[in-house]
């Protein structure tokens, strides 16, 4: 079976299942339409004379269901399905042009660094497919890529991921690094990405290798509703200040230096979730009073590794009233929260019972 047909196949499964899932409300073509497809007389097949998505041989299945069908297939079956006809290409292209999320990660066993071949008629598929991501889409919220598949495929002046996010500024809210070593290259590519993600006017989330200091301030300044942030030991304390104090009302703060400056945040009540790592036993003493501004605070994960007496460690409390999920590794002060329903507590020398009250 060659791979159009496999993909064709696997397009017409979905659809199947999509249409005889109980939650989807069908109204009485869909539920002909379903009939239709796993009927033996009347299937719906995939040769060269006809290659639409049809019912029967002169009735093709709504668009709209079409479009719902091909958005479960992975990027790969969207690269085969982009060469199998005509029809289906367009398809695939019609798709795109109105997609709010994409996952451009391929299939794991074909990752270029994990010794397997090249095989250069998959790779043309995935090139096409790369190609036409570039031409038709426009309204992507949500991206996910990765960029050690991308790079092999041939070089883009600019970078692919750089076009894509120029090609979809103004839908963008979210853009992700997927692969084996996660992360953006510390290049030109990652400069220019930056620079393309700050003209994103409604983008919340951006991978943590773009927290440079050059890079980040960039962003904050003009992305008002970004949703996370993340300071590490590379940002200055002016820098650190000037993002922390910004109007954007963050949700998510991670800080692996500058915990000092966290009473200066501007809008703690906005922050669901703060992440802290190797926190000395004074800057846990220091922190109990800022936290009780951060009232909507749902998620803390702090990673420790103290060699304090656990009775000095154990006199620090911290109140965290909202708190439903506490992600801890190593010792921890004496945490209340009332509200928490999940636990996580990796290396922690003593039982929940000697550090946590109120629940």
């Amino acid at each position: 079976m060659c791979f159009s047909t496999v993909a064709s196949t696997r397009l017409l499964s979905r659809l199947a299942s999509i249409l005889s899932a109980p939650c989807v409300l069908m109204d009485v073509f869909c539920l002909r339409a379903f009939q239709q497809i796993m009927s033996v007389k009347r299937a719906a097949v995939v040769t060269s004379q006809n290659n639409a998505i049809r019912l029967c041989a002169n009735r093709e299945l709504p668009l709209v269901l079409q479009k719902h069908a091909v958005g479960f297939l992975n990027c790969d079956e969207f690269a085969e399905l982009l060469q199998t006809s005509r029809d289906m290409g367009a398809l695939v292209r019609v798709f795109l042009r109105t997609a709010k999320k994409l996952d451009l990660t391929f299939a794991a066993k074909h990752w270029p660094n994990n010794g397997d071949a090249r095989d250069p008629a998959r790779d043309g598929r995935r090139r096409e497919l790369l190609s036409a991501v570039l031409q038709e889409s426009q309204q992507l919220r949500d991206v996910k890529f990765d960029i050690e598949q991308i790079r092999p495929l041939g070089s883009l002046t600019p970078s692919f991921e750089v076009q894509l996010v120029q090609r979809n500024q103004r839908a963008l809210r979210s853009l992700s690094v997927a692969g084996p070593n996660r992360g953006l290259p510390n290049n030109a590519n990652t400069a220019a990405l930056a620079t393309a993600l700050a003209s994103c006017s409604e983008l919340r989330h951006v991978p943590k290798e773009l927290f440079q200091e050059k890079s980040i301030l960039g962003i904050i300044q003009s992305c008002k509703k970004l949703e996370q942030l993340c300071l590490h030991n590379g940002h200055s304390t002016l820098a650190a200040l000037a993002l922390l104090t910004s109007k954007s009302h963050f949700k998510s703060l991670e800080l692996h230096h500058h915990v000092e400056l966290l009473p200066r945040v501007a809008h703690a009540g906005s922050i669901t979730e703060l992440s802290f790592y190797d926190l000395s036993l004074t800057t846990l003493q220091e922190l109990a009073e800022p936290l009780r501004a951060f009232n909507s605070l749902a998620k803390l994960k702090l990673w420790t590794s103290l060699v304090n007496p656990a009775i000095a460690i154990r006199a620090v409390k911290w109140t965290l009233p909202a708190c439903t999920s506490l992600d801890l590794w190593g010792e921890c002060p004496t945490i209340d929260a009332p509200q928490l329903t999940k636990l996580k507590a990796h290396s922690v020398p003593a039982e929940p019972a000697a550090w946590l009250v109120g629940n």
